[in-house]
């Protein structure tokens, strides 16, 4: 997996990825408003990188945010293992996906 590179792109989505001191953090990109059609792409593309990601060795995915409603939006794409609160005053939010073995 190369440092910051785009994994999956249509006309609405953008899905980047970014190696960063070991983990993989995962960046989405919306153009438009969401609607059911643009979800079912962002899925696949997304459960296409966690399969390739997987198949390299990797276990984890991670992506991090200021602003809790991107919580709802990674839980919408795909359930996270977890979603915390860190960073200076519990400012930032970070949701982890698990797709390694059990």
């Amino acid at each position: 997996m190369m440092d910051n590179s785009v994994y999956y792109e249509d006309e609405d989505v953008v899905v980047k990825t970014e190696e960063a001191s070991g983990f993989i953090f995962i960046h989405t990109e919306i153009s438009s408003n969401w609607n059911k059609s643009m979800l079912k792409r962002l899925k696949s593309g997304v459960e296409g990188l966690f399969k390739e990601l997987e198949s390299e060795g990797h276990e984890w995915a991670f992506a991090t945010s200021d602003d809790e409603k991107s919580t709802r939006f990674w839980n919408m794409v795909k359930p996270c293992e977890t979603v915390e609160k860190f960073g200076p005053n519990n400012e930032y939010w970070i949701g982890a996906w698990y797709f390694g073995e059990d």
